[in-house]
């Protein structure tokens, strides 16, 4: 059949002599697919059938796996995060009004950072936002003290807000929501 004498001779350079040790060379892992030295093709070693249910029942049937799987928590301690039903921003009027506090965007999925008592200087643009945010020293350059308000912002947009109103009256650009409490 095919000989390729480079091989051979590569196989040659790598032979053990008597007063070598075999620990010097690395171990070769055993593959799943080997190479006949008799027929020189890649052949593939016999697999067992084998029944997918089975085995999903030992591995679900040993002790040390179905341990991990009991939950330790009981319900009374699983943590319930609600969500604001109607999202306000700015000082909050009532106590059945509150602002919410962990506001995010979808558009630029960030956190809407809040600072309070200021107010942006005119309109603020996207690459500014982007590059500042959410650095108070960096995004001071567009920030401007004003007592009792606050301003909004995320990577892609900004909202000055004076008292408290709701975030569906602002920008309909505005793509922010609750990210629960």
């Amino acid at each position: 059949m095919f000989e390729d004498p480079t091989l051979d001779e590569y196989l040659e350079t790598l032979e053990l002599s008597d007063d070598e040790s075999p620990a010097v060379l690395p171990e070769r892992k055993q593959s799943p697919i080997f190479r006949s030295p008799a027929k020189q093709t890649w052949v593939s070693p016999p697999s067992k059938p084998t029944n997918v249910h089975d085995e999903l029942d030992d591995i679900l049937n040993d002790p040390d796996f179905s341990s991990e799987l009991v939950s330790t928590h009981k319900p009374s301690q699983l943590s319930i995060k609600k969500k604001c039903n109607a999202v306000f921003l700015g000082k909050p009027v009532s106590a059945q009004k509150p602002s919410c506090t962990n506001t995010r965007c979808s558009a630029c999925d960030s956190v809407v950072v809040c600072f309070t008592d200021m107010v942006w200087e005119g309109e603020v643009e996207y690459l500014f936002l982007r590059n500042n945010y959410p650095d108070l020293h960096r995004l001071k350059e567009k920030l401007r003290s004003k007592s009792g308000s606050y301003a909004y912002a995320c990577q892609c947009n900004s909202v000055t807000v004076a008292s408290q109103v709701s975030l569906k009256s602002l920008k309909s650009s505005l793509r922010w929501f609750c990210a629960s409490h």
